[in-house]
């Protein structure tokens, strides 16, 4: 590795506003030095090895994240796997090992609430400091606002799990999705409802509430309007929660395909209906009401 290397450490579950302006003055640095923008970051979340109990739920799945930094601009990822041996790194053999050796760093960007090394003992100013001693120029951006909000992975999660879908794209700065494989479910829509739906069997933690949601599906680089339904389906009995998916006009069997959802709007809250007949109906409804969010938002009203 090269020894020009800009490199950015965290996280960065989400990648939301505050993550891309980072990433970008990384990129932009890089440029205007010839050098290499790089990210490092860690899989799993170092809370999930630390503290289980409390690791917060993945905005996105390491795939989305390493998508959407490529996308962005960065041109090396380096993942490191997390474990109690590598936690167990103080912030001086961190910098030594990792900042120097491994990764060669000529400059470093970090977030003001960036922590490393044993018992996060190694702060954005302990950083500064180490980086002036052993002259790599270390940068610390400060919080950033999307308006009057701060933006951050644990507001957006706050946002999801109240069924905030706006609030929290716009912090994202790009629609809030789940990815996965469709697989085959019980049947209900085809069978029953006369509706085509894909079953989503999500790779990502789960956020957000029981509803029926306006989306968008992605299948294989080309994007549908549709409307989701997370919940049991309890008009037919208590089952397992899932997450289907019916796409306007399109009636393909995609069984085992990748795909991914795009949230714009919660439509309402799943109820049990009296019999399959008032639920289509209500579908009926979904549709039409989710057509109209998605037009609207395709304008930006």
């Amino acid at each position: 590795m090269p020894r020009k290397n800009i490199v950015t450490l965290g996280v960065f579950d989400g990648i939301h506003r505050g993550h891309q302006h980072l990433l970008q003055t990384v990129i932009n640095r890089a440029k205007r030095r010839g050098a290499v923008p790089v990210v490092y970051t860690f899989n799993p979340h170092p809370a999930h090895i630390l503290v289980p109990k409390a690791c917060p739920p993945m905005i996105m799945t390491m795939r989305q994240r390493l998508d959407f930094l490529k996308k962005l601009g960065i041109k090396k990822v380096v993942v490191q796997k997390f474990t109690r041996r590598f936690a167990r790194l103080s912030p001086e053999s961190f910098f030594e090992k990792i900042l120097q050796k491994k990764l060669r760093a000529s400059e470093i960007v970090i977030g003001y609430n960036f922590t490393f090394g044993y018992h996060r003992r190694g702060t954005a100013e302990l950083l500064e400091k180490m980086g002036e001693e052993r002259g790599v120029t270390v940068t610390v951006a400060p919080p950033f606002l999307f308006g009057e909000t701060l933006v951050s992975s644990t507001r957006i999660r706050e946002f999801l799990r109240d069924s905030k879908i706006g609030e929290a794209s716009d912090l994202l700065g790009h629609p809030y999705a789940l990815t996965g494989t469709v697989v085959r479910g019980r049947g209900i829509g085809g069978k029953v409802l006369n509706l085509h739906t894909a079953n989503l069997k999500p790779e990502n933690d789960s956020i957000l509430p029981i509803g029926v949601y306006a989306t968008r599906t992605t299948i294989n680089e080309k994007k549908f309007d549709s409307v989701t339904n997370i919940g049991p389906n309890p008009t037919f009995g208590e089952g397992p929660v899932s997450l289907e998916t019916h796409l306007f006009h399109f009636s393909k069997n995609i069984v085992g395909k990748k795909i991914q959802v795009e949230f714009i709007k919660k439509i309402r809250e799943e109820i049990r209906f009296p019999n399959p007949r008032e639920l289509m109906a209500q579908i009926q409804k979904d549709i039409q009401t989710a057509k109209q969010c998605l037009q609207k938002n395709r304008h930006g009203k």
